[in-house]
């Protein structure tokens, strides 16, 4: 990875830190929780490969999420899946433009 695209990658990640963060009320101990969660219901949502789209992917992440998360954290979650699905989608769309 070239050294602007890390740089770029990082504050991405510290964006996303915080907007959970704020989520959770600015508590360290419910974002490790959150965080927990949403990584552990992504990677399980993720094996299960009966979703046709991206949005039914999404609504069975909110499904799940609501189980133990409020609304808000759940938007927060919501909204970096869709930040990062879109942001994978525009480097496959450049990769491929450039091949």
């Amino acid at each position: 990875m070239n050294p602007i695209a890390f740089l770029f990658n990082s504050i991405k990640s510290v964006h996303y830190d915080t907007l959970l963060l704020e989520s959770c009320e600015w508590s360290d101990e419910r974002f490790d929780i959150v965080k927990s969660l949403l990584e552990s219901t992504v990677s399980e949502i993720m094996l299960d490969f009966n979703h046709i789209s991206i949005d039914s992917v999404l609504l069975d992440i909110d499904k799940k999420l609501s189980q133990d998360l409020n609304r808000k954290e759940i938007e927060a979650c919501l909204f970096i899946l869709r930040e990062s699905i879109d942001s994978f989608s525009s480097i496959k769309k450049v990769e491929n433009y450039e091949n």
